[in-house]
């Protein structure tokens, strides 16, 4: 965190040479308080008071000199315990050279090989003036409870103010910045809509309208005309200005198109709100369903158009992460994975409770089911916000913390890939009843759709393929007629030649990802159910193909080339 442009609070700072300092900084300073945390590239680290310097009072030093084998499996390094030495005592000096004042030093020691960081990063507190700018230059306050008692057609409004500048901007700026005769500026644009809500259109109602000869209305969608009927009533609070048929039938060459940048190639097809020209009728007053899928359409649409303020939120936020943690010039430390994770949430939990929430005050706080659907701010918003980026950040930091496991896996996976099938059914001694399975066409797709999973990085879409692919294998045994609810050892000999054909690259990493991604309440639908058993048997097999009993014929080939 920052203060006046200096580092501030909790944190870690991260040097050229890979040297890792976690502590209290106060004025761009880290203080030598106690709490501090030094990770150095060979592995010693030491906790205690300290400086940027070297130690500076009382602290230790951790000096690993061998990883002690856990006899539970661990999917990463969090656990993994190391025998070595260490150095309590008072200490000074530079880290180059180290002061020791007095001190005792234990031999034959057992500790952790990632220390715990006992200084914890308040992450709800991160980008908060991002939050803060935004709700300043959208509600004219920052007081979010001001702006939750703010009326709704007010806080629409504002919206509608904020999308009809941004794109008379980009109309000035192709226009060469001139005006002509009988447009209005943002000044009386602006006036215009606070004064009453109402511009006149013959036609449907949209932003993108001339704003000289068009009808804005927050409470209905219908234009008033001093021949024609007059417009039914509503209730007060009615915000629709079009109906989503209206909406849905717009021009396929509507000028304002989406801009697809930043995420990751997603462009969907059709969608039914291209410019975000309307004030939405849905989840403001209830949610069910139908509201819920328009929801989602919107949201998409939102955080990818140039001229709505969801997209300058989400695109500096994503640019502040990005930056943070990745574009590393050598491997990053496993100890950033739990506060880049819990920075990652809190940015998507407060879009939803302090954006959200405000734009559809339906929305709940809290996830509730409805209609046997899971509403939450990470089962709406990881489908959306999930890019190619910020998972990439996240999945270096991941690889970090299961390289171990993940390199014997690759080198297994290596020597897998030269043998001939026959040969590798040997090796694994795979039961010969299952080679039909194997060789089945409906096998043959579920290699196909577990390669998929690695392309996505939402993890509802990743749990898709991975429910898919055990379902193909499930129909191939049908087909064969095999009964895989008796026969669960077969099963996972399947799941294992089937990694083994998908030939995933680094496993461990992503299936950590995906379980610490689905924490909180967005894994509560996937719990007990069939994903939740694809994903618990997946890891199994990743499990066993690095276990020393994999290789259960021990006389083959080491070159890969052998029968």
């Amino acid at each position: 965190m920052f203060m006046g442009d200096k580092k501030h609070g909790n944190g870690i700072l991260v040097t050229t040479n890979g040297t890792y300092y976690a502590g209290f900084f106060a004025n761009d300073i880290l203080t030598h308080s106690a709490g501090g945390l030094a990770i150095f590239p060979s592995g010693i680290y030491y906790k205690g008071e300290l400086t940027i310097d070297g130690p500076f009072g009382k602290g230790m030093f951790y000096y690993p000199e061998r990883e002690i084998e856990s006899e539970q499996f661990e999917l990463d390094d969090s656990n993994t315990k190391m025998a070595g030495h260490t150095m309590t005592g008072i200490f000074g000096g530079t880290w180059t050279s180290v002061k020791i004042s007095n001190a005792t030093m234990a031999m034959d020691q057992i500790f952790n090989k990632v220390p715990m960081l006992d200084l914890k990063i308040n992450a709800e507190r991160k980008w908060s003036s991002i939050f803060s700018c935004f709700h300043e230059t959208l509600f004219g306050t920052s007081d979010i409870l001001a702006i939750r008692r703010m009326d709704i057609k007010k806080v629409w409004n504002r919206i509608a103010i904020f999308v009809s500048r941004a794109k008379r901007k980009e109309q000035l700026k192709a226009n060469n910045f001139t005006v002509a005769s009988g447009e209005l500026d943002d000044r009386a644009t602006a006036l215009i809509c606070q004064s009453g809500y109402q511009m006149q259109s013959a036609s449907t109602i949209s932003l993108r309208s001339s704003l000289s000869d068009s009808r804005l209305s927050l409470h209905n969608g219908f234009p008033s005309s001093p021949a024609g009927p007059s417009p039914p009533t509503v209730a007060p609070d009615a915000i629709s200005v079009q109906s989503f048929s209206s909406i849905a039938s717009r021009a396929e060459d509507d000028e304002f198109m989406l801009n697809p940048s930043g995420y990751g190639g997603r462009v969907r097809n059709s969608s039914p709100f291209r410019d975000l020209d309307f004030i939405p009728n849905f989840c403001i007053t209830s949610v069910d369903r139908e509201g819920l899928e328009l929801l989602r359409n919107y949201l998409t649409d939102a955080f990818q158009s140039v001229y709505h303020p969801l997209h300058g939120l989400f695109e500096k936020l994503s640019s502040c992460f990005y930056s943070t943690y990745s574009c590393w010039k050598y491997t990053p430390h496993s100890i950033l994975c739990e506060p880049a994770m819990n920075e990652w949430i809190s940015i998507v939990s407060r879009i939803y409770t302090l954006v959200l929430t405000v734009m559809f005050p339906a929305l709940p706080k809290d996830s509730i089911m409805i209609e046997e659907e899971l509403l939450s701010y990470q089962s709406l918003l990881y489908p959306i916000l999930m890019t190619q980026g910020i998972y990439s950040a996240l999945f270096v930091l991941y690889a970090s913390k299961c390289s171990k496991n993940d390199e014997i896996y690759r080198q297994r996976i290596l020597i897998c890939m030269k043998k001939t099938d026959d040969n590798l059914i040997q090796l694994l001694d795979i039961n010969r009843e299952l080679v039909p399975i194997i060789k089945h066409e409906k096998y043959q797709q579920a290699i196909e759709s577990l390669n998929r999973f690695r392309e996505k990085c939402c993890p509802s879409e990743m749990i898709k393929h991975i429910n898919d692919a055990f379902t193909l294998v499930d129909q191939a045994c049908k087909e064969q007629e095999v009964r895989m609810d008796v026969a669960a050892d077969n099963l996972l000999e399947l799941i294992i030649w089937l990694i083994i054909k998908a030939n995933l690259p680094q496993l461990g990493a992503e299936i950590s990802l995906l379980e610490d991604l689905m924490q909180n309440d967005y894994g509560i639908s996937y719990r007990n159910t069939q994903n939740d058993y694809c994903l618990i048997t997946l890891k199994a097999s990743y499990q066993h193909i690095i276990s020393d009993n994999f290789f259960v014929n021990k006389t083959f080939d080491p070159t890969g080339t052998g029968a």
